[in-house]
């Protein structure tokens, strides 16, 4: 038991119209297209504030320069 294909998808396809009838099913389609996109964005956000969290503790460590003195 897979992944349907051929008559399986068409089949699968026809009940999905009858259940939910065919102008409903192009509404959802799109509102989880929408709903995927939002979650990537979000998940990029969260990676890039971990990936700036780690770096921060980084930066602190390194000396600081003191800018009065002539070089």
């Amino acid at each position: 038991m897979g992944i349907p294909s051929g008559w399986e998808l068409v089949i699968l396809l026809g009940v999905l119209v009858v259940l939910f009838g065919a102008t409903k099913l192009p509404t959802a389609a799109r509102a989880i297209g929408q709903s995927i996109r939002i979650f990537k964005a979000e998940t990029k956000g969260a990676r890039s504030d971990q990936e700036a969290s780690a770096l921060a503790p980084q930066q602190e460590n390194r000396p600081q320069r003191d800018n009065d003195t002539p070089r």
